[in-house]
């Protein structure tokens, strides 16, 4: 549950996106249950038709408008949600969530010099360059003071052991949030980018080491806690409001 600040806020009437929920432990939903309980009504996407019977349930208890695929390796599945969109929302986006990332296992515990190039070209698809072709496709939809917000992560910036061609993606997205804000400010849309420490959520669960990580975060971080999924949500809550304006 989020704290009384938090509640303050309202997004009602505001229409939200949310891509990347995995499971009821990831961040995408933690920002999705936030948004609700504020006010704004939901559209979500699973990524394929395993993802979906984890998904389905989440998303209904969440009085989704819409719950559809969108499979980042499937070219088609943009275009079907823009139909769905314009039909559902009569072309209307507030606020767009994206928490994608996925790399080879394998690849994150290899040395860096070692990595195949597929492995980099797989990991930068899907982590970063999903992100531009979304906002593209849904920038007819959004209007003055839209919300877009991603989820990177510090190894974007320094080295983080086991963290390795992931690292890589995220600096290429946490750049493309930077081109993409500049495209969009004159809109009026804001495009931002979190980025939490160690968190234990399905994808973080590949990284070899995260609770010995997060137990170091614990013992060393100024508040002697590694952040929550409550924490993130309710930075996405402030980003997502109008208080982020300026």
């Amino acid at each position: 549950q989020l704290s009384n600040t938090a509640i303050m806020i309202s997004l009602s009437g505001k229409k939200a996106l949310v891509v990347g929920i995995a499971n009821e432990s990831s961040i995408a939903f933690g920002i999705a249950k936030a948004l609700k309980q504020v006010g704004a009504t939901l559209g979500i996407t699973y990524q394929n038709a395993a993802y979906e019977k984890r998904v389905r349930p989440l998303a209904q208890t969440l009085e989704a408008d819409f719950i559809q695929q969108l499979d980042f390796s499937e070219e088609s599945n943009l275009s079907q949600l823009s139909s769905t969109i314009a039909d559902k929302w009569q072309s209307q986006v507030d606020i767009i969530i994206h928490s994608v990332a996925w790399a080879d296992s394998s690849h994150l515990q290899q040395p860096f010099s070692q990595i195949p190039t597929n492995g980099f070209l797989s990991a930068a698809k899907i982590s970063a360059f999903s992100f531009p072709p979304l906002c593209g496709t849904l920038k007819p939809y959004l209007g003055t003071d839209g919300s877009i917000i991603t989820i990177s992560y510090q190894g974007a910036h320094k080295v983080v052991p086991g963290y390795g061609v992931m690292g890589a993606a995220k600096a290429a997205l946490e750049s493309s949030v930077k081109y993409l804000a500049a495209e969009f400010g004159p809109m009026g849309v804001r495009v931002n980018a979190l980025s939490p420490g160690p968190v234990r959520t399905l994808a973080a669960s590949a990284v070899p080491g995260l609770r010995d990580y997060i137990r170091r975060y614990e013992a060393e971080s100024p508040l002697r806690r590694a952040p929550s999924v409550e924490d993130i949500s309710g930075a996405a809550l402030f980003l997502a409001s109008p208080l982020s304006r300026s």
